[in-house]
């Protein structure tokens, strides 16, 4: 919901496997606190909010297993701890349902990760 970003101290946000619906909504890019989110193991559809590459603190975001499409934001490549920014740990399913040109971890089907 929206709603999550009036939780602006909230650090870790980790639901995986808990038949999560919808979709990310952009409002996590207010969580200037956050440092993980895993929404693994869910069915959250749609697409990656660019405004996750607005979150400095962010070490670490999973988001396999769903049915998440699209590209990964820029924003977030360039906060990869190779280009000097935080984050450390990006997992989704890169082969045919998501572009991932900097992911540390790509999924490619239910059997291989």
């Amino acid at each position: 919901p929206t709603e999550i970003g009036q939780m602006a101290s909230l650090e870790y946000f980790e639901v995986e496997d808990n038949s999560i619906t919808g979709t990310i909504p952009s409002e996590v890019g207010l969580l200037s606190n956050l440092r993980e989110f895993d929404v693994d193991y869910n069915l959250v559809a749609g697409t990656i909010p660019s405004e996750f590459g607005l979150l400095t603190s962010l070490r670490n975001i999973e988001v396999l297993r769903n049915n998440i499409v699209g590209s990964v934001p820029q924003g977030i490549c360039e906060n990869r701890d190779i280009n000097g920014g935080s984050l450390t740990w990006l997992a989704t399913d890169c082969i045919s349902e998501v572009v991932c040109d900097c992911c540390t971890r790509c999924c490619n089907d239910l059997t291989e990760c």
